[in-house]
């Protein structure tokens, strides 16, 4: 596709050290100098490990039917299915069935 476009994308001649740059090999060191520059190391010396968040614990959250009866009732039955592959006009046309049972 690339090679059929009529756009010609081209980096402009670059400033470094008080001289203008224009051959390509230059200007990718020039651009590899100040990138280089400014990218820094890591310190993988604390790197967190899975140990680290095993003892996390959700047990107080509390939702309600009435919350859920609340996004249901909000979702798009046009939109595509999440991650649990439900369809959203299944959930829609299920959602008193759904919150009924614990009212």
């Amino acid at each position: 596709m690339n090679s059929r476009s009529k756009a010609r994308v081209k980096v402009n001649p670059l400033v470094g050290n008080r001289n203008i740059v224009s051959d390509a090999v230059d200007m990718a060191e020039q651009l590899n100098d100040y990138f280089t520059s400014v990218c820094t190391r890591e310190n993988l010396s604390h790197v967190p490990t899975i140990q680290d968040n095993t003892n996390a614990c959700l047990a107080d959250i509390q939702i309600t039917p009435a919350q859920v009866m609340k996004k249901l009732e909000r979702l798009r039955s046009d939109k595509a299915a999440g991650p649990d592959e439900l369809s959203p006009r299944v959930l829609k046309e299920i959602t008193e069935e759904i919150c009924h049972q614990y009212i």
